[in-house]
């Protein structure tokens, strides 16, 4: 497994409550990731009105690293 994909795996292990939130975009060859942008935004922005005491950690991976 590489060392990032086994970092986030040990990051929801270790943190009670901690998710994972897949990202839906389209990935094309151009890498218009706006619609990640405003996806991943709109998560944190709405979660943060729920808690303001929530954590985020950010992971992309290849195309999903440019949104992040």
């Amino acid at each position: 497994m590489p060392e990032d994909l086994e970092s986030r795996r040990r990051i929801l292990a270790n943190n009670t409550g901690a998710v994972s939130q897949a990202v839906v975009y389209p990935a094309g060859f151009d890498q218009n990731v706006t619609s990640g942008v405003k996806f991943v935004t709109d998560i944190i922005k709405y979660g943060l009105q729920d808690c303001l005491k929530q954590k985020y950690f950010l992971f992309g991976y290849s195309q999903g690293a440019t949104v992040v």
